[in-house]
């Protein structure tokens, strides 16, 4: 996961908001039609948020599960390594 597009994302959503809070304010409505679209862009925001974020939290996991893996491999391949020049060890001690 990388950084540029965390900001990507986050370069996004503000842009959105910022050009939604544009057309509101110049837009030639009513206030009872106007607090209407307010509330439908804050809503549909919100949703696209959680979504973005949903989607970066499951990014993370994956990563995260990924790295986990790969030490959890090179820690069995350490303990394997030590295994064996222990056994080495003990062979060679008993033989002299």
């Amino acid at each position: 996961m990388s950084n540029s597009s965390g900001k990507g994302f986050l370069g996004f959503i503000l842009g959105a908001a910022v050009g939604a809070a544009a057309g509101i304010l110049f837009a030639p409505d009513k206030g009872d039609k106007t607090r209407e679209r307010l509330s439908k862009d804050a809503q549909d925001m919100s949703k696209n948020v959680q979504a973005g974020l949903s989607e970066k939290m499951d990014e993370l996991k994956s990563y995260f599960n990924s790295s986990i893996n790969d030490m959890k491999r090179k820690f069995d391949a350490v303990e394997e390594k030590v295994d064996e020049k222990l056994k080495e060890t003990k062979e060679s001690s008993t033989k002299k």
